[in-house]
């Protein structure tokens, strides 16, 4: 899991966010190919975005604990990544992270578990 714009502001983060998704994409491929070469299976991955409001900070016990997000915004995040396969598409971006200057496909309009309100998701195409 990634997160932007904690524990700082960061201006325009589900831009870096997308645009993250997409190097990430370029990267496997290049991995893929290299695999392929030497005769090994090829590595798929799922991607979930999702914006909005959520809970910031040193999560955990006095034992262990890490710097993390919670909330309804991180769980439909995790949702929605977990939907890729369903979709057949490695990037699943909801209707609350969409910026100018990429063209998205629509998949779905989703009511995910724990929720009542459905919500739109797109991908970007290859």
């Amino acid at each position: 899991m990634a997160f932007w714009n904690a524990p700082l502001d960061v201006e325009d983060h589900a831009r870096k966010a997308t645009a993250a998704a997409l190097e990430m994409r370029e990267a496997l491929e290049e991995l893929n190919h290299a695999l392929k070469l030497e005769g090994s299976p090829e590595i798929h991955t799922g991607v979930g975005i999702n914006t909005g409001p959520c809970v910031v900070g040193n999560m955990g016990s006095s034992s262990r604990f890490d710097y993390s997000v919670l909330g309804d915004a991180v769980n439909l995040a995790a949702r929605i990544e977990s939907s890729c396969k369903q979709y057949d598409t490695d990037l699943i971006i909801s209707e609350h992270s969409m910026v100018e200057g990429y063209v998205y496909e629509f998949i779905d309009e989703v009511t995910v578990k724990g929720k009542t309100e459905p919500v739109k998701i797109y991908t970007i195409q290859k």
